[in-house]
C-alpha cells in the first residue's frame, strides 16, 4: 500500500515536471508530457500513470498551479485543457495495451482531444496541423526509442540475472 502511493506520488511528480519542461526540437517546442505518461503505463504492472493523471487534473482544477497556462476551473476553456483531460484514456489504453508499437496510443490520445475540441467549438485545422501531428510525431519517435531501449535494458538485466 505505501509502495503504492510511493510509485504514484512519484509519477505525479514526473507528470508535472514534464508539463513544464520545453525542449526546442527543430523550430517547435516539445514538451514530454506524453511521453513521460506513456512510459510509465508500458513500465509498472499496476497502472499509476492513470491515477497519477487523475491527481493532476484534480490539483490543477482546484488551483493548485500544476497547469502549464495557470489553474483553477477557469482552465476548463483553455483549449490545451482537451489534451490534459485526455491523458486519462490514454493513460488506461497505454497501460491494457502494452506493446511496443506506441502507435495506437498516441491516435488515441490526439484523436480524443481534438474531438473534444469540436464539441467545445475549438477545433482549428491549423492548430492541428502545428500541434497534434508535430507533438505526435515527436512523441512517436521518441516513444519507440524509449521502448528499445526499455526492452535492451529488460533483456540484458534477464540475461545476467540467469548467469
Amino acid at each position: 500500500m505505501f509502495t503504492d502511493f510511493c510509485r504514484t506520488l512519484f509519477v505525479f511528480s514526473l507528470i508535472v515536471l514534464a508539463n513544464f519542461t520545453v525542449l526546442p526540437l527543430f523550430n517547435y517546442d516539445y514538451s514530454p508530457l506524453f511521453l513521460i505518461v506513456f512510459l510509465v503505463s508500458q513500465y509498472f504492472q499496476k497502472n499509476y500513470a492513470t491515477v497519477a493523471c487523475l491527481v493532476f487534473i484534480i490539483l490543477g482544477l482546484s488551483g493548485l498551479p500544476c497547469f502549464s497556462f495557470g489553474a483553477g476551473l477557469s482552465y476548463l476553456k483553455e483549449p490545451s485543457f482537451t489534451y490534459i483531460i485526455s491523458l486519462i484514456p490514454f493513460s488506461i489504453y497505454g497501460f491494457v495495451n502494452k506493446s511496443n508499437k506506441p502507435l495506437f496510443s498516441f491516435v488515441v490520445l490526439h484523436l480524443s482531444a481534438n474531438l473534444l475540441l469540436l464539441v467545445f467549438r475549438q477545433f482549428s485545422a491549423i492548430k492541428f496541423i502545428d500541434f497534434s501531428l508535430m507533438q505526435m510525431s515527436f512523441d512517436l519517435m521518441l516513444a519507440y526509442a524509449a521502448m528499445q531501449m526499455i526492452k535492451l535494458f529488460h533483456n540484458e538485466s534477464t540475461t545476467t540475472n540467469s548467469n
